[in-house]
């Protein structure tokens, strides 16, 4: 909070996660209160090739919604070619934004958008559907962020030992510095607080706790994720109402308590999506798994090799910076402004003076893109 001008920490005192009170699922209390409170709102449901948005897409419908259902990105990629077979079989209309540029300021509206936690050419698409929404009147937007809560992405680089305590420098190098970050980027601002960021995150994870290592993880997560959707939450607050029900603190508290290894193979929106939607069930995700209650032998084989895959990246390819790169990312990283903001950066003392910026990879480069039109 702000206090006499200065930003002070407080702490709420809320209940730990796990000791919140429960009466059957969750979700399906929250997401039947919520269609009461919109009450036929102009309303959207971002839905993709994942689980998540289609599981609070089938909650949506089960309550009596009819929301726009929206996607962005390339024609091609799997979450628009999903999504277009969702709303063809529902037989809905589906607002796609490509991620193409439109208009010579594009950029100028990407570096208005960005808030230093998102790269500039990474927020553009996402900015170009915000504005596309509200043009279309929409007041409310629902999907699946934080889905993660109950797909383990919190333990999964412990699979299948789901037990025993928690090991919080691991968590830190597998979850939350999921790559090694090049160091002979950072400038001389920057370096100190790269070398000290074990240091300083490992106590704050470790102030996370619960009766499980599982429940510990979660509550952890909680607060990064609050982090990550913070940015987005951030920039569509100033077209419409952004609303994620996975975040809820009930919801949160729901997966907590439950045996990791029951979540597996997405169990839980395998449950709702077959049951509130089954029309929806046998439309395979970007991962291609169906919906149905039955896992098959195929599905359970594929789930576990694409855990293994992951953890095995996370031990061997550290220096592999992941990121998502949109059609935008080749023109941005290319022009005078992202070169304007690079030696920004470098005169503020956050990359070295001799980074090549053709040679940055690019979420890293389009971070300092952001930051060096900011500062």
């Amino acid at each position: 909070m702000i206090e006499n001008g200065l930003l002070t920490e407080k702490d709420k005192n809320l209940k730990p996660l796990e000791d919140l009170e429960l009466h059957g699922d969750a979700l399906e209390e929250q997401m039947s209160r919520f269609s009461k409170a919109v009450d036929g709102g102009a309303a959207a449901c971002t839905i993709t090739g994942g689980t998540d948005s289609r599981n609070i897409l089938s909650h949506m419908l089960h309550e009596g919604m009819r929301p726009l259902l929206d996607i962005t990105g390339a024609s091609g990629h799997v979450d628009v070619v999903i999504a277009r077979k969702i709303a063809d079989r529902l037989d809905m209309e589906l607002l796609w934004v490509s991620d193409d540029m439109e208009g010579g300021d594009w950029i100028d509206k990407a570096v208005q958008a960005a808030d230093g936690m998102t790269g500039v050419c990474g927020i553009y698409r996402l900015n170009k559907k915000a504005r596309a929404l509200k043009e279309r009147g929409v007041l409310l937007e629902c999907g699946g962020i934080a889905g993660e809560f109950y797909k383990n992405d919190f333990i999964h680089f412990d699979y299948p030992f789901y037990g025993g305590k928690p090991n919080w420098d691991r968590f830190l190098h597998r979850v939350v510095m999921n790559y090694d970050f090049p160091l002979a980027l950072c400038g001389e601002a920057a370096l100190p607080a790269m070398n000290s960021l074990s240091e300083r995150l490992t106590p704050w994870l470790a102030s996370h706790s619960g009766s499980t290592k599982h429940s510990a993880y979660l509550s952890a997560g909680y607060e990064i994720m609050q982090g990550r959707a913070a940015a987005t939450f951030a920039m569509n607050s100033r077209h419409y109402i952004q609303y994620a029900p996975l975040m809820e603190r009930r919801i949160v508290s729901m997966f907590c308590r439950e045996n990791p290894h029951k979540l597996e193979n997405d169990a839980y929106p395998r449950k709702w999506v077959s049951r509130l939607c089954p029309e929806l069930q046998d439309i395979p995700s970007a991962r291609n798994m169906t919906f149905s209650p039955h896992v098959t032998l195929r599905e359970f084989m594929n789930y576990k090799k694409s855990i293994l895959r992951s953890n095995l990246a996370l031990s061997v390819r550290r220096n592999r910076v992941r990121g998502r790169r949109d059609a935008c990312f080749q023109a941005g990283l290319s022009s005078p402004q992202f070169y304007n903001a690079l030696e920004r950066c470098k005169a503020l003392g956050v990359l070295a003076p001799e980074v090549d910026g053709d040679a940055l990879p690019a979420p890293i480069a389009d971070r300092a893109f952001a930051l060096g039109s900011m500062l």
